[in-house]
């Protein structure tokens, strides 16, 4: 084998100093297939800026972008209708809101309470009640408990109660009082305050007007819109 051949042998092709390990000699023109390869790479290149190009083109397009000279006025509708949502579904500062005339222990709490001072019958009190949206005020918790007896007079109040008294009321039963531990014998709940004396007991419910004073309360959803 001559030198020039030797010295232009192609890289990565079998051989030995002596001569060619194969049966002929061969030139190989790798020029037009790198070539070809580049060209490939490059054609691969444009079309994949191009893809890029017309996905920009119509997401700014559906985004409202003046790409072609027109605007698109739906979106624009869409974004006021999005904005007006997020502003519907952001907690207020306050988000129990109670209605007038409610008050609550405190910013936590749900439940709202009202206090009507004229005196009225158990049934004449749940009717008032309702008529405000809520019903007779259901003292279960300390924080309840105290706050209802700040807001009340001194004398009986309806609250709600049944012929099966619960834990925390037979707690804080109006020492004195004639109760059973079974229930209310006398069938409806008042909560009554006089001076330094608190407590529940128990009135019958047949009775007539002029018997007790009202605490009604009315549950708030956390969102209003």
């Amino acid at each position: 084998m001559s030198r020039f051949p030797q010295k232009n042998w192609m890289r990565g092709s079998q051989r030995n100093m002596s001569g060619q390990s194969e049966d002929c000699l061969a030139l190989l023109k790798i020029n037009e297939l790198q070539r070809d390869h580049q060209s490939t790479t490059i054609v691969q290149v444009i079309m994949g800026v191009m893809t890029v190009s017309v996905l920009l083109c119509v997401l700014l397009t559906f985004l409202g972008t003046e790409v072609t000279g027109t605007s698109r006025p739906w979106y624009h509708r869409l974004s006021r209708q999005v904005e007006r949502f997020a502003r519907r579904s952001e907690p207020l500062s306050d988000p129990y809101q109670c209605p007038p005339g409610f008050s609550r222990p405190s910013r936590d709490r749900s439940t709202c309470y009202h206090f009507d001072n004229s005196l009225k019958s158990w049934s004449e009190a749940n009717t008032a009640c309702r008529q405000r949206g809520g019903v007779l005020a259901s003292i279960t918790d300390i924080t309840a408990y105290e706050y209802a007896l700040s807001l009340l007079d001194d004398g009986y109040t309806w609250v709600e109660g049944s012929n099966e008294q619960s834990e925390f009321q037979h707690k804080y039963w109006l020492k004195g009082a004639v109760h059973d531990q079974f229930g209310i014998h006398e069938g409806c709940l008042a909560l009554v305050k006089f001076n330094d004396r608190a407590g529940f007991d128990d009135i019958n419910c047949s009775s007539q007007a002029n018997t007790a004073r009202t605490l009604c309360e009315i549950e708030t959803p956390y969102f209003v819109v």
